[in-house]
């Protein structure tokens, strides 16, 4: 009797840790689908909006503008060593720190592509850092030094070309988000493809492949050769 109650416990115990496995990859594969899908999203050339790199650019541009109207006089009045007029967030910037933060310590992502979203999304959002950086005091600079006003407008077209350039120099321009976007798509269906049946039978059958050559060490394989496989 208590040699069934061992065995009776050791099939429930797997079929608990098999349950849990089953829920546990269900919950990896909807959010590496959900994060796979966002990436997609913003290599999409028709993709607009504040979390696209054009549309975070407008509203950077824009919020510049509007920061300079209300510090006209301070901006106008003001010398070179005192110029901190501070610089615009802007929604997307928003939205790379939140993702970071909820990424680093997501338990349904696994390590290696959580290491690289998140080395991702804090690089991108210190590149748009920087550029706004640099941009607004140029601008707030070029604003102070001149005698008249400017047509703030016009200078948008200027700046955002200068922040675009920016980006590219700092390996976060919209073609070089693609990319990175895009590796880290692969990295996730690389992740996938080794829960694909299809694929682990082969992988498996090129593994024996290669154990058995090196078995031999002449390339070939007989009948009656003894396989070492190596766990």
């Amino acid at each position: 009797a208590s040699t069934v109650a061992v065995f009776t416990y050791i099939s429930a115990k797997k079929g608990l840790l098999n349950t849990v496995n089953t829920e546990y990859h269900k919950k990896v594969i909807e959010k590496l689908y959900a994060l796979s899908e966002e990436l997609g999203a913003e290599c999409d050339p028709f993709h607009e909006g504040p979390l696209s790199n054009s549309g975070s650019m407008d509203e950077f541009l824009t919020r510049l503008a509007e920061q300079a109207r209300a510090s006209k006089h301070e901006i106008l009045t003001s010398r070179p060593g005192e110029r901190q007029f501070g610089t615009p967030a802007t929604a997307l910037m928003a939205h790379l720190l939140a993702q970071a933060k909820k990424f680093a310590s997501d338990p349904f992502v696994p390590e290696t592509i959580r290491t690289t979203v998140v080395s991702y999304l804090e690089g991108r959002l210190s590149a748009l850092t920087a550029a706004h950086e640099e941009i607004a005091e140029f601008f707030f600079n070029r604003l102070a030094d001149s005698h008249d006003w400017p047509d703030l407008k016009k200078s948008a077209d200027g700046l955002h070309n200068m922040l675009n350039t920016k980006l590219y120099e700092l390996g976060f321009g919209q073609s070089q988000v693609d990319d990175s976007a895009n590796e880290i798509r692969l990295q996730i269906q690389q992740y996938f493809s080794e829960f694909n049946p299809r694929s682990t039978r082969k992988n498996g059958a090129q593994s024996l492949r290669r154990i058995e050559r090196s078995e031999r060490g002449d390339g070939k394989f007989k009948p009656g050769d003894k396989v070492r496989v190596e766990r």
